[in-house]
């Protein structure tokens, strides 16, 4: 007679609960086991948040298994705070700069600007759009709204 198989969501709980944190300078587990003992799986599991680490969602990331790494919810949101977002303001900072300085470039040399820059998109409105000064009626008629 064979044994039933361990269901996934179990074998998730218990790879969690053995993670490793520093507390007071030494490794301990996450849970210990008699307060693991009194917690169902599902309890286990939202004890933690997936991050997506080497390369944010910001960057190009993807939901996959081998660009998310479990975290503890607290630490996940430390992590966000004080890392990801300086991370992903400063390449956004450095993008309208660089845009600019293209600008300029191209103005230098007489060449029309054919790369619009994130500043630009923010405060002037996309054709058609509800923020746009013209309507487009079904009829194909444009009026100024």
């Amino acid at each position: 007679m064979s044994r039933p198989a361990i269901p996934f969501k179990t074998k998730l709980a218990a790879t969690l609960r053995t993670m490793l944190v520093e507390e007071d300078g030494k490794l301990v587990p996450f849970l210990d086991y008699n307060t693991a003992k009194e917690m169902t799986e599902d309890q286990v599991i939202s004890l933690f948040a997936f991050d997506h680490d080497p390369k944010p969602v910001a960057f190009g990331g993807t939901d996959e298994h081998h660009n998310l790494i479990p975290r503890p919810i607290r630490e996940h949101r430390i992590k966000t705070a004080k890392v990801d977002v300086p991370r992903i303001r400063k390449s956004d900072r450095l993008s309208i700069k660089q845009a600019e300085f293209r600008r300029r470039m191209l103005a230098k040399i007489g060449q029309p600007e054919d790369v619009p820059t994130r500043a630009r998109k923010a405060v002037r409105p996309i054709d058609g759009s509800k923020r746009s000064r013209y309507k487009k009626k079904i009829n194909g008629e444009v009026i100024e709204r």
